[in-house]
């Protein structure tokens, strides 16, 4: 069962992901926008989204920009992004093209 489960997800993040038309039409962009933020402000006492501790060395990991962000140029007063907060926009944005009825991550075309 979990099989066709995933195979859904991929089916609808396939409408999306690698589809520039898509990923960047004006109504995505703007729950692009909605996610990135909200994914932004998960509880980083989390272990999953805490950001993993920066040297010196590694100034990647403190100016990490979010993919699905429609501005990677800035990360303004919000957390940088890491990989599981990326997961996390993802699954809501495919989540989105799933439950297009629903307000907020409800994509209307």
């Amino acid at each position: 069962m979990l099989i066709v489960y995933r195979k859904r997800y991929y089916e609808v993040r396939d409408e999306w992901c690698g589809v520039p038309e898509v990923f960047e039409s004006q109504n995505v962009l703007e729950e692009r926008h909605r996610i990135d933020v909200d994914c932004r402000r998960t509880d980083r006492t989390v272990s999953l989204f805490a950001q993993p501790p920066t040297s010196p060395e590694d100034k990647t990991a403190s100016a990490r920009y979010a993919i699905i962000s429609p501005q990677n140029g800035e990360i303004g007063a919000q957390s940088p992004s890491n990989e599981h907060t990326e997961q996390l926009a993802a699954i809501l944005l495919t989540y989105g093209f799933y439950e297009r009825e629903l307000g907020t991550y409800g994509l209307t075309f």
